[in-house]
């Protein structure tokens, strides 16, 4: 649901709405999905819902991003690695949920990898056209015949700003991660490496660091969003 502390109250009741709505289409896709044996060699819902940790009878299924890049550089040249924000919006990364949709793009900027060719595709920008890519959910229940697929966020050649609409199929576990039960739950002291941010360094966590504030950092400083 939306956060009544990050959002106007005017926009709380539609933003609600639009995350049900997409939660139906969502079910809706995943069940054509699963006549078509794409996750598994029979169908069976059940055994999907089951082996992707799906919370298929939550009242709140996924969830939605509404994100804004200020776009403040411009002028891209593709970085070698873009590791960095000073590099890239947002470093490359894989999605840990079972899949998502990026339904709206205002300005160039989303890149998809091409893994055979280790090269780097724009993402469309017609508005009519969204973009479906895997998570690590689908990887892991098909013992990674589906990839996961990558992505990233580059600077554009005009200073324009960017909204784009994400919509991620979660997992319970990834929920659970970012549920307010965890809010005052510490990390232990050390260093994390996240599978799903290829070629990253690891990460040392701050002393005394909560693991929502030490994921908000995270994304902070990688580009990512929740």
């Amino acid at each position: 649901f939306a956060n009544k502390g990050l959002v106007p109250a005017t926009l709380v009741k539609p933003l609600n709405y639009l995350s049900q709505v997409f939660d139906a289409v969502t079910k809706r896709l995943i069940e054509v999905l699963d006549q078509h044996s794409v996750f598994q060699q029979e169908p069976s819902l059940p055994s999907l819902i089951e082996l992707a940790g799906l919370p298929w009878h939550e009242e709140y299924f996924d969830m939605l991003d509404i994100v804004s890049y200020f776009n403040m550089t411009s002028g891209f040249r593709p970085p070698q690695n873009g590791q960095t924000t000073e590099e890239v919006n947002c470093i490359p990364h894989y999605d840990r949920g079972l899949l998502s949709i990026s339904i709206l793009s205002t300005n160039e900027g989303l890149q998809l990898k091409n893994m055979p060719n280790n090269e780097w595709i724009d993402g469309p920008l017609e508005p009519n056209i969204g973009v479906i890519w895997l998570g690590e959910a689908a990887s892991r229940i098909t013992q990674n015949r589906l990839k996961p697929g990558i992505h990233r966020v580059v600077y554009p050649q005009e200073s324009k700003p960017r909204l784009t609409l994400l919509y991620e199929l979660c997992t319970i576990e990834q929920l659970k991660k970012i549920s307010a039960d965890k809010k005052d739950e510490l990390m232990a002291n050390g260093t994390v490496t996240f599978k799903n941010l290829p070629g990253s360094a690891p990460i040392t966590v701050s002393p005394g660091e909560t693991k929502l504030g030490f994921l908000k950092r995270i994304e902070m400083s990688h580009g990512l969003s929740t």
